[in-house]
């Protein structure tokens, strides 16, 4: 790892030590921290990392070292947030419920607030017709990816010069 990425490395870990929820001196604020931590020098230890833009479950589970479903959302929850702003939720739906009877490649990247909506009212609507659907259907379509932010990629190229 070049120079660079090592002095951004060390100010992310800095800023994540003064995060108050890892004061807690339990298990679990342990282990999110330590994700935290594989994901940030993860990140960093890719070539172009400005270009991580739909990074899956699954990959995310491997920058994090970890499968731990509950503390993999919390590490990332915890990277999207200020001061971090690593990360970026996106919510994308797949238009699994095609008329041709089989799953489509369309996809459709959706705003927050729709999902937060959806779920608060317990109204689940299919983005790519407006019909109805259950939670289940809705659950099936939607998928969560991440993607660097673009307040990373700003601090990248300025640390990077």
């Amino acid at each position: 790892m070049t120079k660079y990425r090592d002095n951004l490395k060390a100010e992310y870990f800095s800023v994540l030590n003064e995060v108050r929820y890892f004061h807690d001196s339990d298990a679990q604020a342990e282990l999110v921290m330590l994700l935290c931590k594989n994901i940030i020098d993860s990140i960093l230890s890719v070539r172009s990392p400005e270009k991580l833009l739909n990074i899956n479950i699954h990959r995310m589970s491997k920058f994090a070292k970890s499968s731990n479903e509950d503390t993999l959302k919390l590490a990332t929850y915890f990277l999207s947030l200020p001061p971090l702003s690593i990360i970026d939720w996106v919510y994308e739906a797949n238009n699994i419920f095609s008329n041709s009877g089989h799953c489509d490649e369309e996809v459709l990247e959706l705003e927050q607030t729709y999902i937060t909506y959806a779920v608060n009212k317990q109204e689940y609507v299919n983005p790519f017709n407006g019909e109805f659907i259950s939670k289940e259907q809705f659950e099936d379509m939607i998928n969560v990816v991440f993607r660097v932010s673009n307040e990373f990629v700003l601090r990248y190229n300025k640390v990077r010069g």
